[in-house]
């Protein structure tokens, strides 16, 4: 995430994922801030529709700065 924001070189947030076996956690970094959120278990409910929530969000948002 460090180096796209450094070769995009814009004011954009940079916006990404990582999953460890069942956790996934999302993150957002903006300049030298950055916002991660606790693991949602993905085997859980609740979790599962709040990663679907999230992958969609993002999924928009990159939709939106392509157009």
């Amino acid at each position: 995430m460090v180096a796209a924001l450094m070769i995009n070189q814009d004011s954009e947030p940079i916006y990404g994922v990582y999953i460890v076996g069942r956790f996934w956690h999302f993150l957002v970094l903006h300049e030298k801030n950055y916002c991660l959120n606790l693991a949602l278990d993905a085997t859980k409910k609740n979790d599962i529709e709040s990663i679907f929530f999230m992958l969609k969000y993002i999924k928009k948002i990159v939709k939106d700065q392509t157009e």
